[in-house]
């Protein structure tokens, strides 16, 4: 009785493992055999014989990339499932180890020019700042600015330590006479001393250190900046790991864009194929190597 149970078994193993007789290779890809039924089902969703071409090569560029993600060794970790392993390969490996592993030491100079100033600046002050404006300088409001500035930020100026001290004096203000405005921001000055800021500030950012600030007066504005941090002139080069790093970065994937099709043209030309004509489903067309 076992033994009749374990042929049935193994009968009916051999009868799901075994491929229909109505359902013959219709392409081989490499060591990869496409049924007909593979082929139908590639196409299915595709109109007309140029969306069934699509079709038919993006199929088969997923048999060669799976062929490619096995011979590797390099794939432990991508996805079991054929197309996203598939993709996840030619995303992850392809792109990071073959065509960004190529590029020339003079695509990276024209990238690295193109993001220079990125790298190369001059003094950076990061800083925080109270600015007391006018309400309408046409009035003339320059002595009542200053005398309650001076009165009311004068003499916290040499102790203010911190950006969110410097806040609390913003949303403190009681009734003053003008626009009272609080920002952060970082400001570039050339190492010839050149700014977009007032030249009183400037000058002031060149005698503080971290957590200072200072007492400016302006025309129409008074001013107290306060240091978070600064950063002396760079020029930085390839040669900084860092910069090589982000260079790398914003080239890789553009490279990878321009060349994602040209590789896999290169496969689908070095691949073996063999197509079956007479296991060919009918409604798909040919490919156009097969015409």
């Amino acid at each position: 009785m076992q033994l009749a149970l374990l042929m049935s078994a193994l009968t009916a193993v051999s009868a799901l493992q075994s491929p229909p007789i109505d359902d013959p290779v219709a392409l081989e890809v490499g060591f990869r055999q496409l049924r007909r039924s593979e082929i139908a089902e590639a196409a299915r969703e595709a109109k007309g014989p140029k969306a069934q071409l699509d079709a038919l090569r993006t199929l088969l560029n997923r048999v060669l990339l799976l062929q490619e993600a096995r011979q590797s060794g390099l794939v432990p970790n991508l996805p079991t499932e054929p197309a996203a392993r598939a993709e996840a390969f030619l995303n992850n490996v392809v792109s990071e180890r073959v065509v960004c592993g190529r590029l020339k030491e003079r695509d990276l100079q024209l990238m690295y020019q193109a993001m220079r100033p990125r790298f190369v600046h001059g003094h950076l002050y990061r800083l925080a700042e109270l600015t007391l404006h006018c309400w309408d300088p046409s009035f003339g409001c320059a002595l009542p600015l200053t005398t309650w500035a001076e009165t009311h930020w004068g003499p916290l100026v040499e102790i203010l330590t911190a950006a969110d001290e410097l806040h609390l004096l913003w949303l403190s203000a009681k009734h003053p006479p003008g626009v009272i405005r609080f920002q952060q921001y970082t400001l570039h000055v050339s190492e010839s001393g050149e700014s977009s800021a007032p030249r009183e500030l400037t000058e002031a950012l060149q005698r503080l250190g971290p957590g200072e600030a200072a007492f400016i007066t302006t025309p129409g504005t008074i001013r107290v900046p306060l240091l978070i941090e600064y950063e002396a002139p760079a020029a930085k080069g390839l040669d900084d790991h860092q910069v090589r790093a982000e260079v790398l970065a914003e080239l890789c994937p553009r490279v990878v864009r321009q060349n994602r099709e040209a590789y896999l043209e290169g496969l689908r030309r070095s691949a073996y194929l063999k197509l079956h004509r007479t296991a060919w489903p009918d409604g798909v067309v040919l490919p156009e190597y097969q015409r």
